[in-house]
Order: C-alpha cells, then sequence, then structure tokens
C-alpha cells in the first residue's frame, strides 16, 4: 500500500492521462466557451477537429482572461500557446504561438514519475476518434 501522499507511477501516470482527458473533452464538448482557441488554430491553417487540448491554464488578468496552454495536432505537433481573451468581446490578442514539438520529451521512463507528458498525451490522443 503507498504511503499517503504517495502515489505509484502507475497512479501517477494514470493521474495525468485523466487530466489531458478531461482537458480535452472540455474543449470537445463545449466548443463555444472556446471559439478563441479555435479561430487562432484556423488561422493558423489547423483543424480543431484533428488535435486535441492537452494542457490549459487560466489567469484573470487587467485587460482580460489570459489563457496558456498547449495543443497537440494528429501529426503529432506540440504547440504552446499563450492568448488574451479581452472581456469586451474585442479580439483576442495572441502572444505566444511557439511550435515546441522539439523541445516536449516523449520518453517511457521519466525518473520518479514514468512516462512523460508527451508521450500521455501522444496516448490520450491516439484513444481520441479521428473526425
Amino acid at each position: 500500500m503507498a504511503a499517503i501522499g504517495r502515489r505509484n507511477v502507475q497512479e501517477q501516470n494514470e493521474d495525468t492521462r485523466t487530466r489531458i482527458r478531461a482537458t480535452s473533452s472540455s474543449f470537445e464538448e463545449q466548443p463555444l466557451r472556446f471559439s478563441w482557441l479555435i479561430e487562432l488554430l484556423q488561422a493558423r491553417l489547423i483543424s480543431p477537429r484533428d488535435g486535441i487540448l492537452i494542457e490549459l491554464s487560466h489567469v484573470p488578468e487587467q485587460g482580460g482572461e489570459l489563457y496558456e496552454g498547449l495543443w497537440l495536432t494528429r501529426q503529432e505537433r506540440f504547440f504552446q500557446f499563450s492568448v488574451l481573451v479581452p472581456r469586451t468581446g474585442g479580439e483576442p490578442d495572441v502572444e505566444l504561438w511557439r511550435d515546441t514539438t522539439s523541445e516536449i520529451t516523449v520518453a517511457a521512463c521519466q525518473p520518479g514519475t514514468g512516462k512523460s507528458l508527451g508521450l500521455l498525451a501522444l496516448e490520450v490522443l491516439r484513444e481520441a476518434p479521428k473526425s
């Protein structure tokens, strides 16, 4: 039995997979909430149906809502983004859009944590139905 507060590698990996699935599902199930992201992807000729949202954080800012996250395409490309979405309905301000594929670790064995975020995200992507 694992000590309280200490999870084994398999539990850590499953927790990360669950978090990725939840983030991806929220995007798929509530597209209107993510209209700013859909527009961002389409402007870069990336189909919103051709990938998954694997990470998203949100911070209220004076000028609106700052969203930072990571998108993974079916072509196994990772894109990091930071977008300030105004509360007044104006145009979102893309502060960062960067292909981080070469920077994302995709490994089956990371010290202390098992599989890397990159590998777990790819596993979730492969589970997702293709559009």
